[in-house]
C-alpha cells in the first residue's frame, strides 16, 4: 500500500484517535504522538488525540476519565475543526 496519498490531501480532514494505541509509539511528526511515524501528511490533515480512550474513546477504569470526558474532547476537536473549512 501506497503512503503517498496522505501526502496529497487537499480537502480538510480531521482524525480523532486515543492515545491508548499500539501506533502511539514513535516521534511526533505532525504533533500525532508517533502515529504512522515514516508517514508524510498533508498539510490538510488534522489530528486530535484523545485520553485513554478504546476505538469508541471509552476509558480504562484505572484511567480516572470518564467516557463522557473522552466524547467532549472529541467533540471540543470537532468543533475546534469546522470552523476552518
Amino acid at each position: 500500500m501506497s503512503k503517498r496519498p496522505n501526502t496529497v490531501v487537499r480537502r480538510p480532514d480531521l482524525v480523532a484517535f486515543s492515545l491508548r494505541r499500539s501506533w502511539r509509539h514513535g516521534d511526533a511528526h505532525h504533533g500525532n504522538n508517533g502515529f504512522g511515524a515514516g508517514y508524510a501528511l498533508a498539510p490538510s490533515i488534522r489530528l486530535a488525540w484523545i485520553e485513554d480512550g478504546d476505538h469508541s474513546f471509552k476509558p480504562r477504569r484505572q484511567s480516572g476519565r470518564t467516557w463522557e470526558q473522552n466524547l467532549d474532547q472529541a467533540t471540543e476537536a470537532v468543533l475546534g475543526f469546522v470552523p476552518t473549512l
